[in-house]
């Protein structure tokens, strides 16, 4: 991200033939160099901020001279978008004229802006803080009245000040977590196990039910987007098939076909939905055979583009096998700790249940179904059969209750969002998740210790909310590297 002491310019209205196009310039020789092309009715030096001079643009010199009527808005630093001296010259919209003028300021010592260079200048100098330089691009490439209200939103802060409130709390946490390392060896009980989980676990709550409130600010009309997640081999690329009453996905008892995401559109009772088939979510990397890097590769790409369809997401569909539900009760914990952190309203699907001993309308699924909803965190569940069919009407019946009881309704009072956002809330969600489960109390234990119940168990929980710390501040800018920052900004308009 450039954000030097060079004066910066930019055509900042739309290319092409208009009535006006507006130069602007930013930085310390901002006047200087725009005094080599304008020649105003009055004096620029003394003009003060938010005023403006009528002119004249200058296109040559001599006896040739030629004037262009035109217009300056100055806006003195720090009272400016930029917090430097920022000027926009207002002139008649033809591109030779704009491209005469850019050259001319430049040939003064102006050097042309990079993409997003100006917010990017915004930011650095704390005017906007990141979600908000988003919001910025947000405001500019709404379609509809409904996504602009929704940029202005994210634009006027709502969402920052609820993620500054969360990460005040995990720093007063993280505090008395520290002040625990620095005390172990004198027994002062400065946080015991139970007070540092149950907190952890109010924020976690509170992460991902900002999560599910926010509503993504380029998607707030349209269809429903949809994701079916899991372990590899649970049936997803069977039900998606069902789902979208087409053989779209690859069906296979190999593990791990699905790549990349597969996408198709299906209705229910009218409700247009885009469903999203996605790579195992649970597939370790590190299992691989040590020196197979390309197949490491593989699997790390393909779950971060799970990772990025669920950011996307607004219902995700949590497929599980049931007879492994049923046959394996470890199983639980991983599905339990999924529920509790993805950022949008979930379903869970018990799929395959035509393979448990009763199938999928008997007693062994009817008991699948009521232990799956003591650790669903109130996620609807449902019994399916991907290849017979069954339970797929009281899944779509589900998916329309969770729609129509205001989970998703996009018009809610929710802050607005984009997708980077959500993949940074589920982030610091995942990461309160593990300091919950570092403060259980074990099995030895006769109450609450002075630290999460294990040894270097301050540590590793002052970790775990450090890590949920850098995930909500890399939203706001507060902890975002180099690479993100340039990222965010190479994707703006020149001029902006």
């Amino acid at each position: 991200m450039i954000c030097d002491t060079d004066t910066i310019v930019a055509v900042s209205s739309p290319l092409g033939s208009a009535a006006r196009a507006i130069v602007r310039l930013s930085g310390p020789e901002a006047v200087r160099c725009a005094a080599a092309v304008f020649v105003p009715d009055r004096p620029l030096g003394d003009a003060e901020t938010y005023t403006s001079r009528n002119g004249a643009v200058a296109l040559s010199s001599g006896p040739l001279r030629a004037d262009v009527p035109a217009s300056l808005l100055v806006m003195r630093g720090p009272r400016s978008y930029t917090r430097e001296d920022v000027l926009e010259l207002h002139l008649p919209g033809s591109p030779a004229l704009v491209a005469e003028t850019v050259a001319r300021l430049c040939a003064a010592g102006a050097r042309p802006a990079s993409p997003g260079e100006f917010t990017a200048r915004a930011f650095a100098a704390g005017r906007l803080d990141l979600a908000q330089a988003e919001a910025v691009m947000a405001v500019i490439n709404a379609a509809g009245r409904r996504e602009l209200a929704a940029a202005s939103r994210l634009l006027s802060g709502e969402l920052s000040e609820c993620i500054e409130s969360l990460v005040d709390r995990l720093r007063r946490l993280l505090a008395r977590a520290e002040l625990a390392i620095d005390f172990s060896d004198q027994q002062v009980p400065v946080l015991s196990a139970a007070e540092a989980g149950a907190e952890a676990a109010r924020l976690r709550d509170e992460v991902v039910a900002l999560a599910r409130r926010s509503r993504d600010v380029t998607h707030v009309d349209g269809d429903v987007r949809v994701a079916l997640v899991g372990r590899p081999n649970v049936g997803k690329s069977s039900l998606f098939n069902r789902l979208a009453g087409a053989e779209r996905a690859i069906v296979t008892e190999v593990a791990g076909t699905t790549r990349d995401e597969l996408r198709q559109r299906f209705t229910i009772d009218g409700t247009p939905f885009v469903l999203s088939d996605t790579a195992g979510l649970t597939e370790a990397v590190a299992d691989l055979a040590p020196g197979d890097d390309a197949r490491r590769r593989l699997h790390a790409a393909a779950h971060a583009r799970t990772l990025a369809v669920l950011a996307r997401s607004e219902l995700v569909l949590a497929v599980v096998d049931a007879a492994r539900w049923t046959a394996d009760p470890s199983s639980h914990d991983d599905v339990e700790r999924l529920l509790a952190t993805l950022a949008a309203p979930t379903v869970l699907v018990l799929n395959k249940c035509d393979l448990l001993p009763l199938g999928s309308g008997g007693p062994v699924a009817d008991g699948a179904v009521a232990s799956a909803r003591e650790t669903s965190h109130g996620a609807p569940v449902v019994a399916v059969s991907a290849r017979t069919g069954e339970g797929l009407d009281a899944l779509r019946a589900a998916v329309l209750r969770t729609l129509r009881r205001g989970d998703l309704d996009r018009a809610a009072d929710g802050p607005a969002v984009v997708a980077r956002h959500r993949q940074c809330m589920e982030t610091a969600a995942e990461a309160l998740e593990r300091a919950t489960l570092l403060c259980r109390p074990g099995d030895d234990d006769a109450g609450p210790a002075p630290c999460p119940g294990a040894d270097h168990g301050e540590e590793l929980l002052a970790l775990e909310l450090r890590e949920a710390i850098d995930a909500l501040g890399l939203i706001t800018g507060r902890s975002s590297p180099e690479d993100v920052l340039n990222d965010i900004f190479a994707g703006f308009c020149i001029g902006k």
